[in-house]
């Protein structure tokens, strides 16, 4: 009998343990979010009924429950991007790090020249774009596809050069207000569009471009950099955070992990 109660209360225990997990991990990607400040306001009306239930008002109680269940509903509607991103990360496991790095041992010979040839591409045509203040987005897809944006864009399949980042992107381009999508080794597309960011605690000095970067990698884990048009500092967007003010050292590091991880 003992023994009954016991495992009774260590299942207890444990489903309170991964409910609290659970939450964790909700907050910390949903946080600064609409989604975020949504939720809680629901689990504000489920406490209520569940306080309105315990003192004896049951009309009130119903009232505040059936408004927690289908403002679930509809916020699971409304906020699909932020629920991607969630399963999205769940997603990238060890098992699929594993399973990348195997393939990457076969191949490794046949694209080691590629890959440092275009790390040193784009790392030139970031910094030269810096220099000179000219505004630009530079997506690198991974696992996750991107049709919808890359629909949004201008065709291009060229390979990865310096002069042609820097070309999409001179102002006297019509392609040089969207974003670049880097796919397979080539750039795929140009002039794109991309979903702005609605995160409230991204840094109040950024502007559409780097919240419209942040965006993506909000839906996706593509990885994105980002010059400032009006700086002309080098940042670096992924799983909804950026980093601002890259120096070459970085970069290359940044580089290689996502060559790396591509492959």
């Amino acid at each position: 009998m003992r023994d009954g109660i016991f495992n009774m209360e260590f299942v207890q225990y444990l489903d309170l343990a991964i409910i609290l997990v659970l939450a964790i991990l909700v907050y910390r990607f949903l946080k600064g979010s609409v989604a975020f400040y949504m939720l809680f306001g629901l689990f504000l009306f489920y406490i209520s009924a569940l306080v309105c239930k315990r003192i004896g008002l049951v009309f009130l109680s119903a009232f505040f429950a059936q408004f927690a269940k289908y403002g679930l509903l509809i916020i699971t509607v409304i906020f699909q991007p932020e629920i991607r991103r969630i399963l999205l990360v769940v997603g990238r496991n060890k098992f699929m790090k594993r399973l990348r790095s195997v393939k990457r041992v076969f191949i490794k010979s046949k694209s080691q020249d590629r890959e440092k040839n275009q790390i040193n591409a784009i790392v030139e045509a970031l910094e030269t774009m810096s220099k000179k203040h000219i505004g630009a987005i530079i997506v690198i897809q991974q696992s996750s596809y991107l049709n919808q944006y890359s629909d949004t864009g201008v065709k291009i399949y060229g390979e990865i050069s310096s002069k042609l980042i820097e070309s999409i992107f001179s102002k006297e381009s019509p392609l040089h207000d969207g974003a670049v999508i880097i796919e397979d080794y080539l750039i795929k597309v140009a002039g794109c569009t991309l979903p702005v960011s609605e995160n409230q605690e991204l840094p109040e000095r950024i502007g559409l471009r780097h919240k419209s970067a942040v965006g993506v990698t909000e839906v996706s884990d593509a990885v994105v950099f980002i010059v400032s048009e009006e700086t002309g500092k080098i940042s670096y967007a992924k799983e909804g955070k950026i980093t601002i003010g890259l120096d070459q050292r970085m970069l290359r590091e940044k580089l290689n992990r996502i060559y790396e991880a591509v492959l």
